[in-house]
């Protein structure tokens, strides 16, 4: 297998293929089938296979190439990683939730899946959250599945084996006497490797196949004792908080927050120091506030944060993005001419609005022999935006 390249061209299976005619001959082998042809011992068997329960798979239905990369991984020496097994899952736990959307929910069993023909569309979780996206994966039982929608056809899809791990803490003895250390010990009761998987998943314990291990113990077989300190850091119910604020928004506005977390909740959302503003639970753990911005209100850049409260559980989360209140600022204001002033039938009317508005004009009382028109002369779309009109008056014929 080390002669393969790296990655096989479809011209290779006609050039090369002589060279790798036992390897083509055996892809297909069990581990079981090559010691059956080569006529290997019992004892042989299980000394050979013990490493199998990385696979979770017993010898008759273990791959030979895959259980061939295993062993010789093995053969080329131990090694010993420098941090923890939790180092790794804390990496992926914060590459996972540092992505933008991207959350990791414990603690949250699937008690509903909801179906459209043979699509999902939707999971609810047993605390009332639902759950939609293009994609849904399911990593799990999938008759737990089968069960929890609407798919009634039965599931015999053969189910992958699992492991039972036990942590033990053992007092008034000394391992090392036992023959423990900085190593593994495989345990087994019987030489056939198939039968100990067949009786175990069958619920037959009396004679088991396991692997041990004392982690506790260092190279040298002495007790290793650290002390430390730690505290828990509470699980975050509120999370996908949302709003409206992040463009401006003026008088008149609505500004819409939104968040999901455990249902029958209370909930408010507050901007900056503003008094707090109740939220209600549209759907079961989803919570919902509005606002109408008035004239006066006023919170450019200022923090949004969410309050959330069930029993004695308390939680606060800041959105991402800060608002942009711009309340009343950015109104009509006439500069020219002035309120009660006369004009001539032809007069420029200024003043300035908020960008995305471009002022329209009218007479307040308009006699019926009069003619009105209005021209837009100038726009300039700044945070400030001035504006000129041309007006111009006619009397009729």
């Amino acid at each position: 297998m080390a002669l393969l390249p790296e990655k096989i061209q479809w011209w290779q299976l006609f050039t090369q293929a002589w060279k790798f005619t036992t390897l083509l001959r055996y892809h297909r082998a069990t581990l079981q089938q090559i010691f059956d042809e080569c006529k290997v011992g019992p004892e042989a068997q299980a000394v050979l296979t013990a490493n199998s329960g990385y696979f979770m798979c017993p010898p008759d239905e273990l791959s030979l190439l895959a259980y061939h990369g295993l062993f010789s991984g093995f053969n080329r020496g131990a090694y010993a990683p420098r941090k923890p097994f939790r180092h790794m899952t804390d990496r992926f736990e914060k590459f996972i939730t540092s992505q933008h959307d991207c959350h990791i929910y414990y603690q949250s069993e699937v008690t509903r899946v909801h179906t459209s023909g043979t699509s999902v569309d939707a999971v609810v979780t047993g605390d009332g959250r639902r759950f939609t996206a293009p994609t849904i994966l399911w990593n799990g039982d999938s008759q737990k599945m089968a069960e929890a929608s609407a798919y009634r056809k039965p599931v015999d899809e053969e189910e992958s084996l699992t492991a039972v791990t036990c942590c033990l803490e053992v007092q008034g003895i000394d391992l090392r006497d036992y023959g423990f250390g900085r190593h593994h010990t495989w345990h087994l009761e019987q030489w056939d490797m198939n039968r100990a998987w067949d009786e175990a998943m069958g619920g037959d314990w009396s004679r088991p196949w396991m692997l041990m291990a004392t982690p506790s113990l260092d190279a040298q077989g002495r007790a290793i004792e650290k002390t430390w300190q730690f505290e828990v850091k509470p699980q975050a119910q509120v999370h996908d908080v949302t709003h409206t604020g992040a463009k401006d928004l003026f008088e008149g506005d609505l500004l819409r927050v939104a968040f999901q977390s455990t249902a029958k909740g209370k909930a408010r959302f507050q901007v900056g120091d503003w008094a707090p503003i109740p939220m209600r639970e549209s759907e079961p753990g989803y919570y919902v506030g509005e606002y109408r911005v008035k004239p006066t209100d006023s919170a450019i850049a200022k923090p949004l944060k969410v309050h959330y409260q069930l029993g004695d559980h308390k939680e606060t989360v800041q959105a991402k993005e800060p608002v942009r209140i711009f309340g009343g600022l950015y109104r009509v204001r006439v500069e020219s001419p002035m309120d009660g002033a006369q004009v001539d039938q032809n007069f420029h009317l200024a003043g300035h609005a908020r960008w995305d508005l471009i002022p329209t004009a009218r007479p307040r009382t308009q006699p019926e022999a009069l003619n009105w028109a209005v021209f837009p002369r100038r726009w300039i779309p700044t945070a400030t935006s001035s504006w000129t009109m041309v007006c111009r008056c006619s009397y009729r014929e």
